[in-house]
C-alpha cells in the first residue's frame, strides 16, 4: 500500500492510496494521463474574482528558490492547466472551486498567484499582508486549500469498482467558521 498522490502541506481534504502495487500503479497512469480522473479544490483567494476562468501557465521548479514559477515551455517547464468556478463572493475575497486539469507540484497556489487572486494563508506565494489581516482579524493562520473531490470515468481492471464514483471529503471547521465571519461583516 501507499499514496497514489501528494497534498501540499497546509492542504487539507481527500487522498488517494492503493491497497496493491497494481492498484497504486494504475492510480499513478490515472493521475499522469487526467482523462479518467477529475480532482476539485476548493479554496477562499483574496480579492473579487469576477467571472469564471482557466489559467494555462507552464510551470517550473525553480530549485534555487524553493519554490515553483510559471515559465515558458522552452525553459524547462512543463504544461499546467488549471479551471476555476465563483462560488461565492465576500468583502474583498472569493470562493473558488478549481479543478485541476494537470497536476503539478503547487500548481493551485502558483497560478492563483499568477492571476493575482492569491489563497488565502498561502505562506510561499501568498499576499502577506492579506495573510496577516486575517490572522489578526479571524484568527485564520491556516491555508485555505481543500481538496474536495475526486471522480473516476469508466476504469479498468483493479479499479472497475470504482468506476463512475466520486468521492468528497467536508471542508475542516475551522474553513467553515471563516466563512461564516467573512458572510455575517
Amino acid at each position: 500500500p501507499g499514496p497514489a498522490h501528494r497534498l501540499d502541506r497546509n492542504t487539507s481534504g481527500i487522498e488517494m492510496f492503493g491497497k496493491t502495487h497494481d492498484a497504486l500503479a494504475y492510480l499513478f497512469e490515472l493521475l499522469k494521463n487526467h482523462e479518467l480522473i477529475g480532482k476539485h479544490y476548493i479554496s477562499l483567494v483574496v480579492g473579487d474574482v469576477e467571472e469564471d476562468g482557466v489559467v494555462e501557465a507552464p510551470l517550473r521548479k525553480n530549485f534555487d528558490l524553493h519554490k515553483v514559477v510559471v515559465a515558458k515551455l522552452k525553459d524547462g517547464a512543463k504544461s499546467a492547466k488549471t479551471i476555476y468556478h465563483v462560488m461565492k463572493k465576500y468583502n474583498g475575497y472569493t470562493l473558488l472551486d478549481l479543478t485541476l486539469v494537470t497536476g503539478r507540484t503547487h500548481q493551485i497556489r502558483v497560478h492563483m498567484s499568477y492571476i493575482r487572486h492569491h489563497v488565502v494563508g498561502d505562506t510561499k506565494y501568498g499576499d502577506f499582508k492579506a495573510n496577516n489581516e486575517i490572522a489578526k482579524k479571524y484568527k485564520f493562520t491556516n491555508q485555505f486549500l481543500h481538496a474536495s473531490e475526486i471522480h473516476f470515468g469508466k476504469l479498468g481492471y483493479p479499479l472497475q469498482y470504482l468506476s463512475s464514483q466520486s468521492f468528497k471529503a467536508e471542508m475542516p471547521d475551522e474553513y467553515k467558521d471563516l466563512l461564516k465571519s467573512l458572510e455575517n461583516e
